[in-house]
């Protein structure tokens, strides 16, 4: 158990490792795919959308959103990628192609947080709202930021 962290004795190197890459990108796969299936679940008969979840490797995941059997559209996807020193996040519907390159740091609360290009201070699930919000909610041609 990692001590508390208002303390003189803060066990910063067990909440560090803790906050590992390799850690933080399995627990952003659980979220995302938890997303993914209240979004699956969310859609009413009467949707154009089909959405899937592939995690094909250790390293790499993918939401991808689809067009019905008998609709037009194109597909789209999310692909979450652990590298040697970050989570690579890129959408294949922007043009060019829009990417996020996760980090993340222990800060001074004791509290591990990702970066979302060298900035900010997010939590698990708005980096998961930040990539998905778009292909989840938004019609392929809008990219927001």
């Amino acid at each position: 158990m990692v001590s508390d962290p208002k303390t003189h004795d803060f066990d910063w190197v067990t909440a560090r490792n803790d906050c590992s890459l390799a850690n933080q990108f399995e627990r952003l796969k659980k979220l995302v795919q938890g997303n993914y299936e209240r979004r699956k679940s969310s859609l009413d008969s009467s949707s154009v959308w089909r959405f899937s979840f592939h995690a094909d490797s250790s390293s790499e995941f993918s939401v991808k959103r689809s067009p019905d059997k008998g609709c037009h559209g194109q597909s789209f996807s999310v692909v979450f990628e652990l590298r040697d020193n970050l989570i690579r996040i890129q959408d294949t519907w922007s043009s060019p192609e829009h990417s996020m390159d996760i980090t993340l740091t222990l800060n001074d609360h004791g509290e591990c947080r990702f970066k979302v290009d060298g900035n900010g201070e997010y939590l698990r699930w708005q980096v998961a709202r930040r990539a998905l919000q778009p292909i989840f909610f938004e019609p392929p041609t809008r990219r927001s930021g």
